[in-house]
């Protein structure tokens, strides 16, 4: 469970962890990646009440996710699967087992479905809605799991790995799954294993981190991980026209209104769509 100033949500996180059915996980490690808030505090309280069951790791400096996760896999010895449930992250009581269930010789991944939480504010439900209706446009076997609610062979690790600890805190797991796969792994998804994610909880918030997933799923080795990605990268170059209106709308006043008419009526089916499912 990597934790960075999650002091506020660690404690749900492990206690669903805790009371995973028919068996909890053998052991919970809690990677606090040099939080500024009470995490660790919360980590060392959670390891005092359930001693042997739960651990807490404190990295000295602040590394990003993939730094903390390195950091658990490489603590986990002896473990040939190895989960990850970010501190944020609330899973349901038969994820663990639906997760297990999933692997193979040859499924080195296994991923659930994300949903948002009902009371969190209106962007983050937006944000999440945006996440669970990208994974239920793809099969049993996918190309992308996230690292919010994953299990992983240790296998995958070693021969994958480490994450990518210069992508700091966004596409550390699409690029690590790309490797796993170039290497034999496969990943499987169950849209039946929830967990439930509290997302950033405002508009800005939702942008910089969409804006810092943009910028480093450049440095990997594919840009499009779920079936939608290639219709978005499609309405790109228009919606970028549409947004530079400000720049040259004032020279060409018919073709900036255009385009922002033309952008905005191809998004919107997708619009109403989501608007009537969520």
């Amino acid at each position: 469970v990597p934790v960075f100033n999650g002091a506020s949500t660690l404690s749900a996180s492990v206690h669903a962890l805790l009371t995973q059915k028919p068996s909890p996980p053998e052991s919970i490690l809690i990677v606090d990646d040099a939080s500024t808030d009470d995490s660790l505090a919360v980590a060392q309280g959670l390891a005092a009440r359930y001693p042997g069951r739960v651990a807490g790791i404190a990295r000295p400096k602040h590394g990003g996710e993939a730094a903390a996760l390195n950091e658990g896999f490489r603590r986990a010895e002896g473990m040939d699967l190895i989960g990850i449930v970010e501190a944020d992250v609330v899973v349901a009581p038969d994820w663990l087992a639906r997760m297990r269930a999933r692997r193979g010789e040859a499924v080195w991944g296994a991923g659930g479905a994300l949903k948002p939480f009902l009371g969190d504010a209106w962007a983050a439900r937006l944000a999440g809605y945006e996440v669970q209706d990208r994974q239920a446009s793809q099969g049993a076997q996918v190309r992308h799991i996230s690292s919010a609610n994953a299990l992983y062979l240790r296998r995958a690790w070693q021969e994958a790995g480490p994450f990518r600890e210069d992508l700091v805190n966004a596409s550390l797991d699409s690029d690590f799954n790309l490797r796993l796969q170039a290497r034999g792994g496969l990943l499987a998804w169950d849209p039946k294993a929830i967990a439930w994610h509290h997302y950033k909880p405002c508009l800005s918030g939702w942008m910089l981190r969409t804006f810092a997933y943009a910028r480093t799923r450049l440095k990997v080795s594919a840009l499009a991980l779920y079936p939608g990605d290639r219709d978005a990268a499609a309405q790109l170059p228009l919606d970028l026209a549409a947004c530079t209106i400000p720049l040259w709308g004032w020279a060409f006043p018919p073709a900036a209104l255009a385009t922002v008419l033309l952008a905005g009526t191809l998004h919107l089916p997708e619009a109403l769509r989501v608007l009537r499912s969520h």
